[in-house]
Protein backbone atom coordinates (compact mmCIF):
# COMPACT_ATOMS: atom_id res chain seq x y z
CA UNK A 1 0.00 0.00 0.00
CA UNK A 2 1.05 3.26 -1.06
CA UNK A 3 1.05 5.71 1.44
CA UNK A 4 0.67 9.57 1.08
CA UNK A 5 3.11 12.42 1.62
CA UNK A 6 0.74 13.37 4.30
CA UNK A 7 1.17 10.66 6.32
CA UNK A 8 4.72 10.16 6.61
CA UNK A 9 6.75 10.17 9.75
CA UNK A 10 9.38 13.14 10.04
CA UNK A 11 12.25 12.47 8.28
CA UNK A 12 16.02 13.68 9.44
CA UNK A 13 16.24 15.89 5.89
CA UNK A 14 12.45 17.65 7.22
CA UNK A 15 14.36 18.33 10.64
CA UNK A 16 17.43 20.10 9.48
CA UNK A 17 14.88 22.04 6.95
CA UNK A 18 13.35 23.11 9.88
CA UNK A 19 16.80 23.81 11.66
CA UNK A 20 18.00 25.76 8.49
CA UNK A 21 14.53 27.64 8.58
CA UNK A 22 15.20 28.89 12.22
CA UNK A 23 18.74 29.74 11.60
CA UNK A 24 17.47 32.03 8.59
CA UNK A 25 17.25 34.60 11.00
CA UNK A 26 20.32 33.96 12.55
CA UNK A 27 22.31 34.23 9.48
CA UNK A 28 20.84 37.57 8.69
CA UNK A 29 21.81 39.26 11.96
CA UNK A 30 25.09 37.81 11.50
CA UNK A 31 25.14 39.05 8.09
CA UNK A 32 24.27 42.97 9.27
CA UNK A 33 27.23 42.29 12.20
CA UNK A 34 29.84 41.73 9.51
CA UNK A 35 28.42 44.19 7.54
CA UNK A 36 28.26 47.01 9.95
CA UNK A 37 32.01 46.09 11.18
CA UNK A 38 33.37 46.29 7.85
CA UNK A 39 31.47 48.94 6.34
CA UNK A 40 32.98 51.80 7.99
CA UNK A 41 36.76 50.61 7.11
CA UNK A 42 35.41 50.09 3.85
CA UNK A 43 34.65 53.84 3.64
CA UNK A 44 37.44 55.21 5.31
CA UNK A 45 39.71 53.21 2.41
CA UNK A 46 37.35 54.81 0.03
CA UNK A 47 38.25 58.34 1.67
CA UNK A 48 41.85 57.64 1.76
CA UNK A 49 41.89 56.62 -2.25
CA UNK A 50 39.64 59.08 -3.39
CA UNK A 51 41.62 62.00 -1.42
CA UNK A 52 44.79 60.28 -3.05
CA UNK A 53 43.27 60.57 -6.67
CA UNK A 54 42.56 64.08 -5.91
CA UNK A 55 46.09 64.82 -4.46
CA UNK A 56 47.53 62.96 -7.55
CA UNK A 57 45.31 65.42 -10.17
CA UNK A 58 45.99 68.36 -8.21
CA UNK A 59 49.96 67.25 -8.73
CA UNK A 60 49.38 66.90 -12.55
CA UNK A 61 47.55 70.25 -13.16
CA UNK A 62 50.55 71.97 -11.23
CA UNK A 63 52.87 69.70 -13.02
CA UNK A 64 51.16 71.04 -16.64
CA UNK A 65 51.17 74.26 -15.59
CA UNK A 66 54.64 74.43 -14.92
CA UNK A 67 55.43 73.27 -18.04
CA UNK A 68 53.41 75.80 -19.60
CA UNK A 69 55.44 78.77 -17.68
CA UNK A 70 58.40 76.99 -18.75
CA UNK A 71 57.49 77.09 -22.17
CA UNK A 72 56.51 80.65 -22.54
CA UNK A 73 60.05 81.51 -20.24
CA UNK A 74 62.06 79.47 -23.23
CA UNK A 75 60.00 81.11 -25.88
CA UNK A 76 60.28 84.52 -24.54
CA UNK A 77 64.13 84.34 -24.09
CA UNK A 78 64.58 82.90 -27.35
CA UNK A 79 62.71 85.95 -28.83
CA UNK A 80 63.70 88.34 -27.02
CA UNK A 81 67.46 87.25 -26.85
CA UNK A 82 68.72 88.50 -29.83
CA UNK A 83 66.81 92.09 -30.04
CA UNK A 84 68.39 92.23 -25.71
CA UNK A 85 71.65 91.37 -27.16
CA UNK A 86 71.45 94.02 -30.11
CA UNK A 87 70.40 96.87 -27.55
CA UNK A 88 72.85 95.47 -24.94
CA UNK A 89 75.95 96.62 -27.69
CA UNK A 90 74.17 99.35 -29.11
CA UNK A 91 74.28 100.94 -26.05
CA UNK A 92 77.95 99.60 -24.82
CA UNK A 93 79.07 101.76 -28.05
CA UNK A 94 77.31 104.51 -26.95
CA UNK A 95 78.99 104.00 -23.65
CA UNK A 96 82.28 103.97 -25.21
CA UNK A 97 82.07 106.65 -28.30
CA UNK A 98 80.04 109.15 -27.04
CA UNK A 99 81.34 112.38 -26.30
CA UNK A 100 77.88 113.59 -24.22
CA UNK A 101 77.74 112.64 -20.80
CA UNK A 102 73.77 112.78 -21.03
CA UNK A 103 74.02 109.96 -23.75
CA UNK A 104 76.73 107.87 -21.56
CA UNK A 105 73.91 108.24 -18.39
CA UNK A 106 71.09 107.31 -20.97
CA UNK A 107 73.21 104.35 -22.61
CA UNK A 108 74.19 103.15 -19.27
CA UNK A 109 70.63 103.20 -17.90
CA UNK A 110 69.65 101.22 -20.78
CA UNK A 111 72.45 98.70 -20.52
CA UNK A 112 71.36 98.11 -16.85
CA UNK A 113 67.48 97.84 -17.81
CA UNK A 114 68.65 95.31 -20.28
CA UNK A 115 70.51 93.28 -17.85
CA UNK A 116 67.95 93.56 -16.09
CA UNK A 117 65.62 92.00 -18.49
CA UNK A 118 68.20 89.07 -18.96
CA UNK A 119 68.21 88.18 -15.58
CA UNK A 120 64.32 88.08 -15.32
CA UNK A 121 64.26 85.52 -18.34
CA UNK A 122 67.43 83.63 -16.62
CA UNK A 123 65.15 83.08 -13.79
CA UNK A 124 62.03 82.25 -15.69
CA UNK A 125 63.89 79.39 -17.64
CA UNK A 126 65.76 78.83 -13.94
CA UNK A 127 62.06 77.68 -12.82
CA UNK A 128 61.23 76.08 -16.21
CA UNK A 129 61.44 71.56 -15.15
CA UNK A 130 63.79 69.67 -16.88
CA UNK A 131 62.95 68.70 -20.78
CA UNK A 132 61.15 66.06 -21.78
CA UNK A 133 63.58 62.96 -22.74
CA UNK A 134 62.25 63.01 -26.30
CA UNK A 135 63.57 66.57 -26.19
CA UNK A 136 67.42 66.00 -25.06
CA UNK A 137 67.78 63.03 -27.66
CA UNK A 138 67.17 65.78 -30.33
CA UNK A 139 69.20 68.08 -28.93
CA UNK A 140 66.06 70.45 -30.04
CA UNK A 141 65.24 71.92 -26.12
CA UNK A 142 63.99 75.33 -26.42
CA UNK A 143 65.41 76.01 -23.25
CA UNK A 144 68.84 75.16 -24.98
CA UNK A 145 68.20 77.68 -27.95
CA UNK A 146 67.83 80.33 -25.81
CA UNK A 147 70.68 79.84 -23.80
CA UNK A 148 72.68 79.82 -26.75
CA UNK A 149 70.77 82.77 -28.12
CA UNK A 150 71.53 84.69 -24.70
CA UNK A 151 75.00 83.60 -24.08
CA UNK A 152 77.58 86.11 -24.41
CA UNK A 153 75.12 88.80 -24.19
CA UNK A 154 73.30 90.73 -21.78
CA UNK A 155 74.60 89.63 -18.44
Amino acid sequence: MKRHAAWAPATSADRSTSRVATSFPELAAALNVMVRASLPTARDQLHQETDARIAAMEQLRHAERLTTVGRLAAGMAHELGTPMNVASVRAELIIEESPSEDAVASAKIIKAQVDRMAGIIRQLLDFRPPPRPAERAHGSCARDRADDSTAGGPG
